[in-house]
């Protein structure tokens, strides 16, 4: 073991360069509970814990706030001298890292955010009760979902997750994008009315499939407005389906219960579009080959058809042509087995005047020999004949 010999100073001047070696470029996010507040004239002092579930103490860490406004800002949310009601406060803090010589390790605030452990069942509760928490997740999917609009800020790395997967996927999405902060102070407010610019422009007809609401992170930074009642609110009476895609955490939020769908990530927000899309792309693919397979089938059907009723004409036409060809031959030969003055004799119908009028019997009695008349024959000729002998 090797031990290196310092002055207290000299050990914490080392400690205090590799610090600002390190970390004097980084601006970190903090997620914890208060246990202790301590205020002076000019800082505010906080002792920041983390438990586990079951509650056992994990870490204990002091910070320090210098900006006054910050302070005031502070004061302002939090009761910070109930410590009763402090206890249901979590906290999200931003700040920088210190090490000072003299006052050792600190990690300066730069700003913050909270929200009271008890709010999400509250607000879902309160939501349960105006029949509002299920408004949104019932509403059909749509396909395809080709119009997207997005709620995001424009240099959210989430954002540029997102839009790379879909661009580079084939599939010919469009964007409606509306600019909002998704951080810190203003985020409550510009989601919140993006949701209302949304919503007027889809009363407007405007054909938005879906609404995705884009945030990236490590933890969850800026907790406040992901456990807003307004914006829950919001988003149940959306008329399009919501997508919620908080980067990067696994604590649960007022938004991801109220949602259409809940992603863990941008990224997977972007693939369950793309599967949406690739889902009804196969859905018609089979369509197709199912009316395909289903007009070959009836072809061939008809095709037995128009056979067997092709058979049919050819055996009904071959049966009616013999059949008039031996009703011509017998009425030819009924004809020719008769003999003219016997046909006449009987008055049989084949003597006609002029018009081919049927000579009457009176008429007939009268003809004498050397009159002309008229034999209408079989085939429906007129033959003129001259009586020769009256018998």
């Amino acid at each position: 073991m090797k031990i290196l010999r310092f002055s207290l100073k000299g050990l914490l001047d080392v400690v205090s360069k590799v610090f600002d070696e390190n970390f004097s470029g980084f601006v970190f996010e903090v997620e914890a509970n208060l246990s202790r507040i301590k205020y002076s004239k000019k800082y505010l002092h906080l002792e920041l814990v983390q438990f586990d579930e079951d509650g056992k103490l994990l870490a204990k860490a002091k910070w320090i706030i210098f900006d006054q406004n910050i302070i005031e800002k502070f004061k302002a949310t939090v009761k910070w001298w109930d410590f009763k009601t402090l206890k249901k406060y979590y906290f999200i803090f931003r700040g920088r890292i210190s090490f000072h010589s003299e006052y050792g390790f600190t990690i300066i605030i730069e700003d913050f955010d909270y929200k009271i452990t008890e709010d999400i069942d509250l607000i879902l509760e309160k939501l349960k009760k105006e029949g509002l928490l299920e408004k949104n997740k019932i509403l059909p999917m749509p396909y395809p979902p080709f119009k997207i609009a997005i709620i995001s800020s424009s240099t959210s790395e989430g954002l540029k997750d997102f839009l790379t997967i879909l661009n580079n996927s084939g599939y010919l999405f469009e964007f409606y994008f509306y600019e909002s902060a998704i951080h810190w102070n203003k985020a409550k407010e510009e989601v919140l009315q993006s949701l209302r610019n949304v919503y007027k422009d889809i009363l407007k007809w405007r054909k938005i499939d879906f609404i995705v609401i884009l945030r990236w992170g490590g933890w969850s930074h800026w907790i406040l407005w992901q456990n807003d009642y307004q914006i829950a609110k919001a988003i149940c009476y959306m008329p399009s389906p919501v997508i919620v895609a908080i980067g990067h955490t696994s604590d649960r939020f007022v938004l991801d219960e109220v949602a259409k769908i809940s992603a863990k990530t941008p990224s997977e927000a972007a693939y369950f579009l793309i599967d949406l899309v690739r889902n009804f792309e196969k859905q018609l693919d089979d369509f197709v080959e199912y009316i395909n397979d289903e007009i070959k089938f009836r072809l061939k059907e008809y095709d037995k058809h128009l056979d067997l009723l092709k058979v049919k004409i050819e055996d009904l036409v071959s049966y009616k042509i013999d059949y008039y060809a031996n009703k011509l031959d017998n009425l030819y030969e009924f004809i020719n087995s008769f003999d003219l003055k016997k046909l006449l004799n009987k008055w049989f119908a084949i003597l006609v005047d002029e018009n081919r009028k049927v000579l009457s019997k009176t008429y007939i009695k009268n003809l004498k020999e050397g009159d002309i008349i008229n034999i209408l024959v079989f085939n429906g000729k007129i033959i003129k004949a001259k009586i020769i002998d009256i018998i």
